[in-house]
């Protein structure tokens, strides 16, 4: 029992014994392992894998946790002044045991602080990454040999680290499991870009399992933004986007289709299927996006998902889905070498696309909702050339609003195109102005810059106030009248849009109008009556002195007529001139014609116009019967003729009528245009024809003097109240 007992207190010592031989002996393994048997192996397996050549700096190895080793630096170069990979280290852990067996199995390869450099430097030549075709004459030395001396036979066979390889050297066969990245960071640059495409990644980190063929490495973007890359089997690579600007995918799409200012998240995915053409797969969300000729970013996020071919000869969009703003858009076509794009709007309420337009494409025309729209549209860049749009389709509005100052089109339906020099045609279909039915074309020569806009068409059974309504407010509604018009008019919308960039002319007739203010047989008889006073004067001196005869009694003056009843009323408006011209007015209704020109100014809403009133026989005999002295105002066919100035606002314009200066012209009596200077022309007249002698008062007596005399206070006062 004794001698039991003291073997059993002798094992502790005994196993405590062999562990610290163990370690003593694993510790002098280590002194005795020499690393840089491993340079060698390592070098070539890299620029084997790589084609690159390969520059190992410092190598330690630990034994603690199996087989560490460590090298610090590693340098990738591939051809002078392209890519290359630099990492601050590469730590490497294996199992101890099967290094004995002459196989280096490692557990995990970790690249700190990677910096990886990848450049293009011609489409002919591709991208220079490690493995690629075109870096052949980096894979070996100068003068065409080995890579390395002392490898018999030549270099080893082909495959990377992580298929397993032997030979040279103590033939290691050398498997990987796992890949660790952290701190990284990676440049692409493609020089061959046109503009040269730089697009950096910080802060690199990720893992790749080879024996999985699985990766995942991401990081942020130089510029705002973060990507992640992942593997999906062996033919798949997704690209996750974060609050990536879109200004970092001009290098890849160009500036016209998608512009700065915006940010994108979602999904890419590349698929290089064995056989056919590599497939690029997108399921995007922007914020603050523009796209097109847009002028400002959608309010709302834009949804997009597409699908393009990457060929070697081109890329093609398969399919497009874009959804914004209620807006849905679709298309296919050519991304490169040329840009050719079939785009398509389905039939969609008109206030989405107005809310969308100055996001895509901004309309040049102001048209009020509700109402429908519907469009294809073609995008087209050659190689080289700036970006053009072709458009047509179909659209409805409540109001289509021309331009300020004339009245809108309501309930109005029209096609459009637009052709790729910029012009854009919109052929009415539908619509009312005015009350009247309409139609005809409106056309922008040019959208960018702005050129003229030519409105060419017709008006029928129209209201005449709702025509003339921007020019007389609240009172349109008093003005009456069917109307029909012809147009042809343009605009120039580079310059102020106002009435004052209006040009061309336009023509309109008015049956049965009621205008307020434009009773001109009342006008005029008003007028002839406030000169009656002056012309009674003259008679009662003519009747007394000369032949004896006794004047008439004078009726009663009218009250203001403030409207009248044309039978016809026919315009030709000149918009060349400012103020406008009214090169021909006609009025016609109740026994009175009216014909003439004038001038009629938007902007104060003043007319001024000089017409010739003719009334007819039965007119004209009751017009004498009141004022005797227009008999010698009617012409051979028994009509009296006035000229007549018509000048103030346009419903209620005043009249100015120069009696006496028509009854001296018919006369043949000179002097001034007062009733006075009339008078005094006609006495003496009759006194040279009688041979009388003498002064007026000796011919008249006092109270022709008299009559005189207050002619003249008449005058003297009227000049006193109006200086002009």
């Amino acid at each position: 029992m004794h001698a039991t007992a003291k073997r059993r207190r002798r094992w502790p010592w005994i196993l405590g014994g062999l562990v610290v031989l163990l370690l003593v002996g694993a510790l002098l393994a280590l002194q005795l392992i020499d690393v840089e048997r491993f340079r060698g192996p390592i070098e070539r397996a890299l620029e084997d894998s790589t084609g690159w050549d390969a520059e190992l700096g410092e190598i330690s190895l630990s034994l603690t946790r199996g087989l560490a080793v460590s090298v610090s630096p590693v340098t990738l170069s591939g051809p002078p002044d392209t890519s290359s990979i630099e990492l601050g280290s590469i730590d490497v852990r294996a199992d101890l045991m099967p290094l004995i067996r002459g196989q280096l199995k490692v557990r995990s390869v970790g690249l700190v602080d990677p910096q990886i450099e990848l450049v293009r430097r011609s489409e002919a030549e591709g991208w220079i990454v490690p493995g690629s075709s075109g870096n052949d004459a980096a894979a070996g030395t100068p003068d065409g040999g080995p890579s390395s001396p002392g490898a018999p036979g030549g270099s080893p066979s082909d495959g990377g680290p992580s298929s397993g390889r032997s030979g040279g050297d103590g033939g290691f066969e050398v498997t990987v499991d796992r890949i660790d990245v952290a701190g990284g960071r990676l440049l692409l640059e493609d020089r061959a870009a046109d503009p040269p495409l730089r697009l950096e990644l910080r802060e690199v980190g990720g893992e790749y399992l080879p024996q999985a063929g699985t990766l995942r490495l991401g990081g942020n973007l130089d510029g705002g933004g973060a990507l992640e890359f992942r593997t999906e089997g062996p033919d798949a690579l997704h690209v996750d986007l974060s609050e990536v600007p879109s200004e970092q995918l001009h290098p890849l799409i160009g500036t016209d289709l998608l512009h700065a200012g915006g940010r994108l998240t979602g999904g890419l995915v590349l698929r290089t299927p064995e056989g056919s053409d590599m497939r690029l797969e997108g399921d995007l969300q922007g914020e603050q996006v523009t796209l097109l000729a847009g002028n400002t970013p959608f309010d709302e996020p834009v949804n997009t998902r597409f699908a393009v071919a990457l060929g070697a000869a081109e890329t093609r969009l398969e399919s497009l889905s874009l959804t914004a703003d209620g807006i849905a858009l679709s298309g296919a076509g050519n991304l490169a070498p040329n840009l050719d794009l079939d785009l398509s709007i389905a039939d969609m309420a008109l206030e989405r696309l107005l809310a969308a337009s100055d996001s895509v494409l901004p309309l040049p025309l102001e048209l009020e909702p509700p109402g429908r729209v519907s469009a294809t549209i073609e995008v087209d860049a050659p190689a080289g050339q700036a970006l053009t749009y072709a458009a047509s389709g179909n659209v409805s509005a409540a109001r289509y609003i021309v331009t300020e100052g004339l009245p809108a089109v309501k309930d109005a339906a029209a096609s459009f195109t637009l052709d790729r020099a910029g012009e854009l045609i919109v052929d009415i279909t539908g619509g009312s102005v005015a009350g009247g039915a309409i139609d005809g074309r409106a056309r922008i020569d040019s959208l960018d810059p702005p050129g003229t806009l030519t409105l060419e068409g017709g008006v029928q059974e129209a209201i005449l106030g709702q025509l003339i309504g921007p020019f007389v407010a609240d009172a349109s509604q008093n003005v009456k009248g069917a109307t029909g018009l012809q147009a042809a008019l343009g605009l120039d919308l580079s310059a102020a849009t106002d009435l004052r960039g209006l040009k061309g002319v336009l023509e309109l007739n008015t049956r049965d109008a009621t205008v307020p203010g434009w009773d001109l047989d009342a006008m005029l008889e008003q007028e002839i009556e406030r000169q009656r006073d002056k012309l009674g004067d003259l008679g009662k001196l003519l009747e007394e002195k000369l032949r004896g005869d006794k004047k008439d009694e004078q009726p009663s003056k009218t009250e203001e007529v403030l409207e009248e009843l044309f039978e016809s009323m026919d315009a030709r408006i000149d918009f060349d001139a400012w103020p406008w011209n009214i090169e021909r007015l006609a009025l016609a209704g109740g026994g009175v014609a009216t014909s003439g020109s004038g001038t009629f100014d938007p902007e104060n809403g003043a007319v001024d116009f000089t017409l010739t009133t003719t009334f007819s026989p039965e007119r004209t005999a009751a017009l004498v019967g009141k004022t005797k002295e227009l008999q010698h105002l009617v012409d051979g066919s028994g009509q009296l003729v006035l000229p007549l100035e018509l000048n103030g606002p346009l419903l209620r314009p005043g009249v100015s009528l120069d009696l006496g200066g028509l009854l001296a012209g018919k006369l043949g009596v000179s002097g001034d245009d007062s009733a006075g200077g009339l008078l005094e022309g006609l006495l003496k007249k009759e006194a040279d024809k009688r041979g009388l002698e003498g002064s007026l008062k000796d011919l008249l007596g006092k109270e022709a003097q008299k009559l005189l005399d207050r002619e003249k206070e008449k005058e003297e006062e009227k000049d006193e109240d109006d200086p002009k």
